[in-house]
């Protein structure tokens, strides 16, 4: 199967060559262009979805086991023992140890 792209990149081969048996045709030039400009909307689109894939992915890998205790950019040790025992509170709110 092809991809959209490719779809759109043989449009423009067709185009292409449409051009060659009749270089002052309007309507094909329109067409060309048309072809040209959904073709690099499509792998713009492709290439955004592909983005969007590679952060899902991270965010997935970063967070697989909840926020945790990061306190790595805090700087001082009170800050620290305060953001954690802030993070222990709310769970233990909503998951009491029984």
């Amino acid at each position: 199967m092809l991809t959209t792209s490719s779809t759109y990149d043989a449009a423009v081969e067709s185009f292409k060559n449409a051009l060659v048996l009749e270089p002052n045709d309007a309507g094909i030039k329109k067409e060309l262009a048309a072809a040209r400009k959904k073709g690099k909307q499509k792998e713009i689109a492709e290439a955004e979805k592909e983005v969007s894939n590679q952060i899902r992915n991270l965010y997935k890998k970063e967070y697989a086991n909840g926020p945790g205790y990061n306190v790595s950019n805090l700087k001082s040790n009170i800050m620290k023992k305060s953001k954690i025992e802030f993070l222990k509170s709310d769970e233990e709110e909503y998951f009491p140890e029984d």
